[in-house]
Parts: C-alpha cells; sequence; structure tokens
C-alpha cells in the first residue's frame, strides 16, 4: 500500500558494540524506486538501539550524511564517516568531536583494541595510504603508514594490537591482503 512505502526506512551502515548490547546504524531516508528522500533533522544521522530493551536514540544531527559508524572497545563512543571527514560521538552526552581536518577523503576507520589509537585510509597525496593517530584527533601523533603505488584500504587490527592486514592494490597486481 501507500502507506507502506512511505513508511519504509532505508537503512544504511551498521555496527554492533563489542559487548553485544548495543547496534548503531544511519538512516538514510525513504525510498521510492530511486532517490532516497530524507526526512531533514532524522535522515542522514546515526541512532544507537539498545538490543536489551529496545531503546533508540539519535546520537547526531544535522543535514550531512552520516556513515561507517564504529563502537569503540568500550562502547562508550561510535567513530564515523561524515564531509569526507573522521568523526566521533561520545553516547554519555553527545558531544561530537571532527578528528580529522584533511581536504582529501578520510575512510575505513578502525579503532586499536585498547581504544587509544584508530587506523584509517586516506587519499592524502593523492593516493589511497593508511594512517595513524591517536583517539583524540589528527592533531595528536598523525603518522602515515604505507607509501606504496596503488591503494590501501580496510585496515583491521590484530585482537592483540600488534598488527593491522589491509586489502592493497597494486597497479601490476590484483587485490591482497598484506599486514603491518
Amino acid at each position: 500500500s501507500l502507506e507502506e512505502i512511505v513508511a519504509t526506512r532505508t537503512l544504511g551502515h551498521f555496527a554492533i558494540s563489542a559487548d553485544g548490547r548495543k547496534a548503531v546504524h544511519a538512516l538514510g531516508g525513504f525510498h521510492f524506486g530511486f532517490p532516497v528522500v530524507p526526512r531533514f533533522g532524522e535522515d542522514n544521522n546515526l541512532k544507537v538501539i539498545d538490543l536489551e530493551t529496545g531503546k533508540t536514540v539519535q546520537a547526531t544531527t544535522g543535514l550531512s550524511p552520516k556513515t561507517a559508524p564504529v563502537f569503540s572497545p568500550d562502547g562508550a563512543a561510535v567513530l564515523f564517516e561524515s564531509e569526507n571527514d573522521l568523526w566521533v560521538v561520545t553516547l554519555e552526552g553527545g558531544s561530537v568531536r571532527r578528528l580529522t581536518t584533511d581536504p582529501s577523503r578520510d575512510h575505513d576507520a578502525q579503532w586499536s583494541p585498547d581504544g587509544r589509537q584508530i587506523v584509517f585510509a586516506s587519499d592524502r597525496g593523492g593516493q589511497g595510504n593508511l594512517w595513524i593517530m591517536a583517539a583524540s584527533g589528527e592533531r595528536v601523533a598523525l603518522k602515515q603508514l604505507t607509501e606504496a603505488p596503488g591503494s590501501e584500504s580496510d585496515p583491521q587490527w590484530a585482537p592483540d594490537g600488534g598488527s593491522i592486514t589491509f586489502q592493497a592494490a597494486r597497479p601490476d597486481d590484483h587485490y591482497f591482503s598484506s599486514g603491518l
């Protein structure tokens, strides 16, 4: 029915906290075939769901899309992408901070297992390389991890935090996994 079509939401990226108690997702809007029609003030934002109670809380506001949410290891914050940069929202109190400000696209961010660092892919310098920064942002200890022809993406920390695996594309090869 028309009422069912109007009520159908388009969900974006989602993640589940390490303890399995919360989920976060982006809400993209209503879908009428194509394209997505946003509901201003609510869409393009992150919502956190308590999986035990079903209670939902909107974690972010604003019109810019928020994508690729990732819970901090302790579940107290959510890292996300918006405006080609990385941001974090603290769930208790809802404070939002921009972590990166480079004009290039920063993406595929992941917290270290101890929550003290963030690894991410970026097109800084014209190539997709991996970077690492303190969880407080790029102004503290920003370091380039890779510098190879081609591009790297999808970094994942080892559980002990001692290494990072990632996808790499090289001009003369197909995709392969590598590690640091």
